[in-house]
């Protein structure tokens, strides 16, 4: 077989499984939550107290001001990753919102692999507690991915890009410690 029939077949066939897409707001049915793991959406729907976490500059793309704000601030680290010490106050409206996202299961997929942004680094960590259990999102958009941690199980999951920056708008506006990134980081996380 020719090398350029080899080179057309390829990316045809790379083509059918998804890697020539861009769109990362539709999910097709491989990518749906498995069974045994939906209980844990289920349970952020009955949650009690939410603690949000803002997390701190990001390591590869900002590591001058990590360096700053680690000096400076009072930080907490949770699951090796590091955020402000002082959650941030939100209004209840705005809980039922970021609950109703988070524990939509539809907002989901299956994490597909290490995405190529410079490494997961979550921006938002949202802890809800159920009476003694609590689940813990840690949240990335560079990324597009949520790191879920519960009372028995750890998961990773892909998040849509209509999702994130959903979650990304409603967080933005209670941002308090991290500084603004500079236009130099615009698009990366």
């Amino acid at each position: 077989m020719k090398t350029s029939v080899r080179v057309h077949l390829l990316l045809l066939a790379l083509l059918l499984a998804g890697c020539g897409s861009n769109d990362r707001n539709e999910r097709p049915a491989r990518y749906r939550i498995d069974e045994e793991n939906k209980w844990m959406f289920a349970a952020v729907q009955k949650a009690d107290q939410l603690i949000l976490f803002e997390g701190l500059p990001h390591p590869t793309w900002e590591s001058e001001l990590l360096v700053e704000e680690r000096r400076t601030k009072e930080t907490v680290t949770l699951h090796e990753f590091s955020f402000y010490a002082a959650p941030l106050d939100i209004p209840a409206e705005d809980k039922e919102k970021l609950r109703g996202l988070l524990g939509d299961e539809r907002l989901y997929g299956r994490w597909q692999g290490e995405a190529m942004c410079g490494g997961f680094h979550p921006d938002y960590l949202a802890e809800w507690r159920v009476g003694d259990d609590f689940y813990q999102f840690q949240i990335c958009f560079g990324c597009l991915e949520v790191w879920v941690y519960g009372p028995d199980k750890d998961l990773r999951y892909a998040m849509s890009g209509k999702a994130a920056k959903t979650i990304e708008n409603l967080l933005g506006k209670h941002s308090k410690h991290r500084p603004p990134r500079s236009t130099k980081m615009a698009g990366a996380d």
